[in-house]
């Protein structure tokens, strides 16, 4: 019975964390902080993105034709990730390593073993020693025959290796270069009809696929007008614009501020864009200055901008409630699903 009531301990905790870290993703918001830079035909900007005091933690950067991303959990980067070298490069690696280890030491034991004294008087054995300690001649000049001996036999099997590197070097391009004249020899071989027919029949091919692929198009298209024709549908889209502009509301920069210069050739067409421009209603929420230039020669933009604000995922959770409330929003998904 213990056991049972421990297990049930174990899950209703597991069960606890899972409800708790859920709340956390509905009610805590994703903060953002974005800021742009246009001067001189230069753009640059950067975004963060943080969720809980930087436990989760997205960044991007773009500056000279150049975009750099990183995605950090709790301080440890995930992406990107470093290159880990494959293991046949390691082997490789190793290889060689082993290689020159073995040629520095046989030419380090071709060395000791030159390196023979020439002159008896220098030897410690010779010098100011008893009669009978000292060795004969002959023992002196049958040791340096044996080394000798050993020196030829290591540089003939170092020759060896070499001879037979270059030997399966010589096959391999050998065997390449036979390939590459059978390919030759095929191609040649194939008569000037038999190409000519081989180019007519993926022609053929080509313009089937293209055509087939204007028939689906064609249908897509269709399809979509139907969709938007219906007045079912027409309701839906509605409902869908609202939901926007809910999250539009909600989602949308707390704080902002920025400079903005623009100019066109025409300074008709500057007033027409200054004039779209104030239409927009976010000017009296936020800090940010536009000034026209109508003596401009040619299109420029430049300017700063900055803002920050946050996004609950709370708020998108009750606008897709509220969709998949309707009977028509669940129709149309059925339709686009078939």
């Amino acid at each position: 019975m213990q056991i049972v009531i421990l297990i049930l301990k174990i899950i209703g905790i597991l069960l606890a964390v899972c409800l708790f870290l859920l709340g956390a993703v509905i009610v805590v918001p994703v903060r953002y902080r974005i800021s742009a830079e246009v001067q001189q035909k230069k753009a640059g900007g950067s975004a963060v993105f943080y969720w809980l005091f930087h436990i989760l933690d997205f960044r991007l950067h773009y500056s000279e034709d150049r975009l750099n991303y990183k995605l950090r959990l709790f301080g440890i980067t995930i992406v990107p990730r470093k290159e880990k070298e494959p293991p046949a490069k390691k082997h490789k690696e190793r290889r060689q390593k082993k290689r020159r280890k073995e040629t520095g030491n046989r030419a380090k034991a071709t060395e000791s073993f030159t390196e023979i004294p020439e002159k008896t008087e220098e030897m410690p054995f010779l010098s100011n020693s008893k009669e009978a300690d000292r060795p004969s001649l002959d023992v002196v000049i049958a040791e340096s025959e044996k080394v000798s001996l050993e020196t030829e036999t290591l540089a003939k099997s170092s020759s060896q290796e070499w001879e037979e590197g270059q030997k399966g070097n010589n096959r391999s391009q050998n065997g390449k270069n036979k390939k590459k004249r059978s390919r030759k020899k095929r191609t040649k071989k194939e008569p000037f009809f038999q190409r000519i027919r081989r180019f007519w029949d993926n022609v053929k091919q080509r313009i089937s696929n293209l055509m087939a692929e204007g028939e689906t198009i064609k249908e897509k298209v269709l399809n979509a007008k139907k969709m938007i024709t219906d007045e079912a549908n027409k309701i839906v889209f509605v409902k869908i614009w609202r939901e926007l502009k809910f999250l539009l509301r909600h989602f949308s920069p707390r704080k902002a501020r920025g400079e903005l210069a623009f100019g066109v050739a025409d300074p008709a067409q500057t007033g027409q864009v200054l004039g779209a421009l104030s239409v927009l209603p976010f000017w009296e929420r936020y800090r940010i200055n536009i000034c026209p230039d109508f003596e401009a020669e040619a299109l420029f933009v430049e300017g700063k901008l900055w803002m920050k604000g946050h996004i609950r995922l709370w708020h998108l959770f009750v606008s897709v409630i509220r969709l998949l409330k309707d009977k028509n929003v669940r129709r149309l998904l059925r339709k686009i699903r078939t």
